[in-house]
């Protein structure tokens, strides 16, 4: 029986999204600035807005918009727009930006791991079930027991 992980939610997610095939340099870059302002255990709260991102991240905000647009596409991302009255000139509160794993249907599905719905990383495992392969506690790569 696979273990569950029992890193924050946010480290899951980062290192998840990093490893989908699907996501391109700029969305992984978004991704992590994301990672900055959301809320380490549970993944709420992330408010920023595209200029925060790029100047943590030191590009431009276009850089961040595209990376925002592949998240979503791929099914990392999805962004709700505030109630008017909600949001703050100059520098307040943007959209909220909601972290999560992709719909089984988003999903690669020839490049899924053999246990779980995440994007594999190497052979048939994503990255948590590789170091279970590699410590004993799963069948091989190809998915044999």
């Amino acid at each position: 029986m696979p273990r569950k992980s029992n890193a924050p939610f946010v480290v899951r997610w980062r290192n998840d999204m990093l490893n989908d095939p699907r996501v391109e340099w700029q969305g992984r870059l978004a991704g992590m600035a994301l990672t900055l302002y959301a809320k380490v255990k549970t993944g709420h709260d992330c408010y920023p807005s595209a200029r925060q991102c790029a100047d943590k991240m030191a590009v431009g905000e276009s850089t961040i918009k595209r990376g925002w647009s592949q998240l979503k596409d791929a099914g990392w991302l999805e962004i709700r727009q505030l109630p008017p009255g909600q949001t703050r000139a100059r520098g307040g509160r943007s959209a909220l930006k909601v972290l999560r794993w992709p719909e089984r249907s988003d999903a690669v599905s020839d490049d899924s791991c053999t246990h779980c719905d995440r994007p594999a990383t190497q052979g048939n495992f994503c990255s948590e079930h590789m170091d279970d392969w590699r410590h004993g506690r799963l069948g091989s790569p190809g998915g044999e027991p």
